[in-house]
């Protein structure tokens, strides 16, 4: 009798060990982590101070006109498959937003030995880099077969922290700025009031370039808007100028899943 208990027992524990290592494969297999990186494009909805309607008479930033700003995006993700077709999606992201302005230098055209015209611009540049962390409901429209393109369509929301806010402005008077090259617009100076917390609500679509159970390349495309103004105010001092902006992203990423 208590060897039948004892065989009872241990046939028990290997059989309880056997299936929680199955259940542990089953969700190890579900799990995927991978690495993204891409360039986002990011504008303001309205224009702020010293571009804003308030500021027309200002002939100096009255012809600016506003550009998107383009940044690399690196970060790292996480997928759990909750079913053949849905997806959650886990990522953080480091993500340049803001907004460029610019302004053409009349009479600085110019013709190089190749026979190209160089315009020279000055500019002003908003700096608003963000950590991001967007969570998302992936929909998996192709039916999954291995070695065949997959398609994901998705939507979530994204907390993102301000990590770093500065704006830089072309100096007519500084010899040092080279207004022939876009990146050179001189010294980074703190840009004041930018939220230091915020939230994008945000939509894409995933194009699997081969769909296998590990290991897939994948191109992202995304659009994102802000649900909160970047800046805390809404007018500078006495409500003079104004400081109200939603920022949106569009962007364009290949990852990779292991």
């Amino acid at each position: 009798m208590k060897i039948t208990k004892l065989t009872f027992i241990l046939a028990f524990v290997c059989l309880t060990i056997v299936s929680k290592g199955q259940l542990i494969t089953i969700y190890a297999d579900r799990f995927h982590w991978g690495l993204k990186a891409g360039a986002s494009f990011s504008g303001f909805s309205n224009n702020v101070f010293p571009f804003d309607r308030q500021n027309t008479s200002n002939e100096y930033y009255s012809g600016f006109k506003q550009y998107v700003r383009g940044t690399f995006v690196p970060g790292v993700t996480a997928d759990y498959q909750l079913s053949a077709r849905l997806t959650l999606g886990i990522e953080a992201l480091y993500n340049g937003r803001g907004a460029v302005y610019r302004r053409y230098i009349e009479g600085s055209d110019y013709e190089s030995d190749d026979g190209s015209v160089n315009k020279g611009y000055y500019y002003f540049k908003y700096r608003i880099n963000n950590l991001e962390t967007p969570v998302t409901l992936q929909y998996r429209v192709t039916n999954n077969k291995f070695g065949q393109a997959g398609l994901l369509l998705y939507a979530g929301a994204s907390p993102n922290f301000n990590l770093r806010a500065k704006y830089s402005e072309s100096n007519p008077d500084d010899p040092n700025i080279d207004i022939y090259s876009p990146s050179n617009t001189g010294k980074n100076y703190p840009l004041e009031n930018v939220r230091k917390v915020n939230y994008s609500i945000l939509g894409g679509v995933k194009l699997l370039t081969e769909e296998m159970p590990h290991g897939n390349f994948y191109i992202d495309l995304r659009f994102q808007y802000d649900c909160l103004p970047t800046f805390k105010i809404d007018y500078m001092e006495k409500g003079t100028h104004n400081m109200g902006t939603y920022n949106w992203t569009a962007g364009i990423y290949l990852g990779y899943s292991f």
